[in-house]
């Protein structure tokens, strides 16, 4: 069966909106993504994540941490309350470079966490990793 994969960033929101900072985000996840065959998913907040994940149960959800609505640590603390999704790899893709920020999403169980900005070759290698690619 073929794999997809949930991208959830803040960004999305302001695709449209050229003075928005990160809004080739999506662009470059997406692009980067495809080319390991993967179908890609987008939400544009935290509660739509949420609901795209239960409807459409990915092989990996990558989260901000800061968007609407739900921010990444609450969307990923659902995942884990629920029995269905507490096994669900999620990396949380963020510019929050604090030690307790990633403490604490690693300790309410992130599988990796991915400071922006990113190296797009990393970031491909984890996916393959985590998903067990070949």
């Amino acid at each position: 069966m073929r794999k997809f994969i949930a991208i959830v960033d803040d960004a999305f929101l302001c695709v449209a909106n050229a003075f928005h900072d990160n809004a080739d985000i999506c662009e470059l996840l997406q692009a980067g993504l495809g080319r390991l065959n993967l179908d890609v998913l987008v939400a544009t907040n935290g509660r739509e994540a949420y609901e795209l994940i239960v409807s459409r149960r990915p092989s990996l959800a990558l989260l901000d941490l800061v968007m609407p609505e739900l921010n990444g640590l609450e969307v990923l603390t659902k995942l884990r309350e629920d029995a269905d999704f507490s096994t669900l790899p999620v990396m949380l893709i963020t510019a929050r470079t604090q030690d307790e920020d990633i403490e604490r999403g690693f300790n309410l169980g992130a599988n990796d966490y991915i400071l922006k900005p990113f190296n797009l070759k990393d970031l491909t290698t984890k996916v393959v990793a985590i998903l067990n690619l070949k």
